[in-house]
This record gives structure tokens, sequence and C-alpha cells, in this order.
């Protein structure tokens, strides 16, 4: 599944090391253009003739997208919490 795809390398680069995502150094533009690319056939797909007719996607509402959404950065936020918190206990 492509979502998990995105999600598994944003936990690789998320996890990558023990400072927050945004001190951490940046992906290769190889990783970066490929986790675009996977981002954006999950999103697009359920959307076209092909992911509707070959796979029997339902294309998601807006709402069903915010959803996803704000699951997603409560993920991001809780892992970062855990990984800081773990960070400091093992130093």
């Amino acid at each position: 599944d492509a979502m998990a795809k995105v999600h598994e390398d944003w936990v690789v680069t998320m996890f990558e090391g023990q400072v927050p995502f945004y001190r951490a150094r940046r992906p290769s533009g190889y990783v970066l253009a490929l986790t675009g690319i996977a981002a954006a056939a999950t999103i697009l797909l359920p959307y076209t003739i092909f992911g509707q007719a070959a796979f029997h996607f339902v294309a998601p509402t807006a709402a069903d997208l915010g959803i996803i959404l704000l699951l997603s950065a409560a993920f991001f936020a809780c892992a970062e919490i855990v990984k800081n918190l773990y960070y400091r206990s093992t130093r």
C-alpha cells in the first residue's frame, strides 16, 4: 500500500537520530523525490478512473483527508515526544 510506504519513509526520517526532525540532516534528494511521488500517488490515485476501476478505490472527501492529515500530525508529534523522552532517559 502506497500510504504505508509514505508513512514508513516518515518514520525512518523521524527516528534517524537523536535530534528533533527539524534539526536532523536533510534526507537525500532521491529520498525526498521518491517520498513526494509516493505521497502524490497515494492522494491522487483514488480520484483517477484507473484507481477506481483497477483497485475499487473510492475518492476520499475533504473531511476524510483532513482527518488523515490530523492523525498523521498527531502520530508525528507523539513520536517526537517519545523519542525525546527516550533519549533523555538514556543519557
